[in-house]
């Protein structure tokens, strides 16, 4: 039953900022126009790609007086969106609390949703007191660890300054939200160590009518190893891949193979001992043909939320051979429809030598991949389940 002139907020960080949680807020846009709802993307905007929005602190030094954050209507891949400036956004915790522009944004919608990587980022809705579902995929703890660990940056520096106040942000909105739908087992038990609620587990659902092997799809004549993934995010390692594909060529010196990077980011693949190649900008279309024509994807994480390149490539039948890292092992059954390993590159190497040089054990798993994302992370599994909890949220 649709519900028509109903308004619903999609509360999530700057859209620009891309990476899964874009994905996870464009599946939820299009599943609340299927439910007969009128999405709108509401977020604080990112200073970078807004900052005339801001009355911040780089504005003044630049002499432009902004002294009253705005907000700014527009569209986003196809989605309404709704930008929102803060005062002093530098400093992290003023880009949570709720200002007038948020509070008069909020009154416009009918229902919320929180769609982000930790939660700290519905704070908005909290303290407008709105009923509001929330769709997380990580905590505050395991998104900056890493990377506050190995950064010396004054920007790193203030950001740990203002860390507690963000730890606080998000444990007040996972104590007020309605409920709390985690994309992976392992998003539940790390959401569950900082929060004492029943949680629900809600992964991101693949289109395998798009991501599929292709038609008569035979093993991949080329043996390409792939990593997808942000180059310059610590937690993805990409220096684990680089290792994995060095001892690889080291110990098998002569099998023929090469390395796909695919990232937004510069990888930095001079000097390598191996091939290897840069594709900078990945449409579906792009991503497919990899995923269809390559030997394995490689994941060398230590944390994800999900890991929705590697559900991808397994409903197209690739292979993923993938460190413990977290979410993978919601959907990865290992030896059967992928492969764990151990966090260093003779492990690596080794699976990636096997699933090269095997062909019926290639054909295996790529069978099992496949099966394993359409039976049981397809949309068409989830579509109707999510349309359905949109629309009883209103």
């Amino acid at each position: 039953m649709s519900i028509p002139g109903k308004r619903i907020a999609i509360v999530t960080q700057d859209p620009a900022n891309y990476g899964g949680v874009l994905r996870l807020v464009e599946y939820i846009y299009r599943r609340a126009e299927a439910a007969g709802l009128e999405p709108e993307i509401l977020h604080y905007a990112k200073f970078l790609e807004h900052p005339e929005l801001h009355a911040s602190l780089s504005n003044l030094f630049r002499g432009e007086l902004n002294f009253w954050p705005k907000e700014k209507k527009y569209q986003f891949r196809g989605m309404k969106a709704r930008a929102i400036g803060a005062w002093f956004p530098e400093w992290e915790p003023q880009r949570l609390r709720p200002n007038a522009i948020w509070r008069k944004a909020l009154s416009k919608y009918d229902s919320f949703i929180l769609v982000t990587g930790s939660a700290q980022t519905g704070l908005p809705l909290v303290e407008n007191k709105k009923n509001f579902i929330a769709w997380v995929s990580s905590i505050v703890e395991d998104d900056r660890r890493e990377r506050l660990d190995k950064s010396r940056t004054m920007a790193a520096r203030l950001e740990r300054a203002g860390l507690s106040s963000v730890l606080r942000a998000e444990l007040k909105v996972l104590q007020s939200a309605s409920r709390i739908l985690c994309v992976s087992k392992d998003t539940q038990a790390r959401v569950q160590k900082i929060i004492d609620r029943t949680t629900e587990r809600w992964p991101f659902p693949i289109d395998s009518e798009k991501f599929r092997p292709a038609a008569n799809q035979a093993i991949a004549t080329s043996r390409r190893f792939l990593f997808v993934g942000r180059a310059d995010d610590p937690r993805k390692r990409i220096e684990l891949f680089f290792a994995a594909c060095s001892a690889l060529r080291q110990i098998h010196p002569a099998l023929d193979f090469s390395a796909t990077v695919v990232s937004s980011a510069d990888p930095n693949i001079h000097d390598l001992r191996f091939r290897a190649e840069w594709v900078q900008n990945a449409p579906d279309e792009k991503l497919i043909e990899l995923y269809r024509t390559s030997t394995a994807l490689v994941l060398t994480s230590e944390q994800e939320g999900l890991g929705i390149a590697a559900m991808e490539a397994m409903a197209c039948g690739l292979p993923v051979i993938s460190t413990r890292c977290g979410g993978p092992e919601t959907f990865i059954e290992d030896g059967v429809s992928g492969f764990f390993v151990d966090d260093n590159p003779e492990s690596i190497a080794k699976r990636m030598f096997e699933l090269a040089t095997n062909e019926l054990l290639h054909s295996k798993v790529s069978t099992a991949a496949h099966k394993r994302i359409e039976n049981n992370f397809g949309e068409h599994v989830w579509n109707q389940k999510f349309e359905n909890m949109l629309q009883e949220n209103n």
